[in-house]
């Protein structure tokens, strides 16, 4: 499942942090520890505890770079953007060490404005794990893997600790040149649903969302408080996804509804529009209100 917390690096009053969320999926074998940052936030060489079984690179398994296993972690930490990095991704995507273990990754930047990267940054690393079966004493050495991987060039590692944020167990490594890392796993039942928005995503993004998030299992239901355009769009998602789910409506009843008679909600049904576009005109009721 996928599954990620953004309230792990709460306000960033350290040089850099790296948040790394290991997700459950299906296949053989968890992501291995090199995808620690250094403090300038490029990615610390890789640190595996050991090398990949011959099984396992003999079974040709590619890591897939996928940006979607973004939408599981907050779009910005303490207020600043985090943005997909492909070219990391595809990197560390590439590394054989990575295969037998990672089935799927992204990372992702935050990074101040005006602040160079070395200054004050956050590195988001999402993996989806082969083999979800993997018990608390490979997590533990995973962490302690990555850590001696992060904190090498940042002065080493200095101390750890965990706690309890939103509801999950977070691991936090400390580093000398005041680098930190958080870990956390999430077990596959620790989401069912997603529920992104077509007016906040874009038509095409919440289409990739929606098709990424069902081929791993979770059912996305879309976020649809809308009555204009983007409950057009979220029909048309709605329609051409695998798993069917409800439309999301808002319970209320509006003197004016936009689209009401053109594509309305009847018996707790409602008709795709099937001509070209999003469907069709504002209902002309609205249009007296033209200026």
């Amino acid at each position: 499942m996928i599954g990620g917390s953004g309230r792990v690096v709460g306000p960033v009053i350290v040089i850099a942090v790296t948040l790394t969320v290991l997700i459950a999926g299906c296949g053989p074998s968890p992501a291995t520890p090199s995808l620690g940052p250094s403090p300038t936030g490029s990615l610390a060489p890789p640190a595996t505890a050991e090398g990949p079984s011959p099984s396992a690179v003999a079974s040709g398994a590619a890591v897939q770079v996928d940006a979607a296993l973004l939408a599981f972690v907050p779009a910005a930490v303490d207020g600043v953007p985090l943005t997909f990095d492909p070219g990391t991704s595809a990197t560390i995507a590439a590394d054989p060490s990575v295969a037998p273990d990672a089935a799927s990754l992204a990372v992702a930047l935050a990074i101040v404005p005006g602040a160079s990267a070395a200054d004050d940054l956050a590195v988001v690393s999402v993996v989806r794990l082969r083999d979800p079966a993997k018990d608390e004493t490979w997590f533990r050495d995973w962490r302690d893997t990555y850590d001696q991987a992060a904190c090498s060039p940042a002065g080493g590692l200095v101390g750890n600790a965990e706690a309890e944020i939103g509801g999950g167990t977070v691991y936090i490594g400390s580093c000398a040149g005041g680098v930190r890392t958080y870990h956390t796993r999430l077990a596959a039942a620790g989401i069912d649903y997603v529920q992104p928005s077509a007016v906040k995503n874009g038509i095409t993004a919440q289409w990739e969302i929606c098709r990424r998030a069902e081929q791993s299992g979770v059912t996305c239901v879309p976020h649809s408080p809308y009555f204009g355009p983007g409950y057009l769009a979220t029909l048309h998602i709605l329609a051409a996804k695998q798993k069917e789910v409800a439309l999301e409506r808002f319970f209320c009843d509006l003197g004016h509804m936009p689209y009401g008679a053109s594509v309305p909600v009847e018996n707790g049904w409602v008709q795709i529009p099937d001509v070209p576009g999003l469907g069709p005109d504002p209902d002309e009721e609205l249009m007296r209100f033209r200026v």
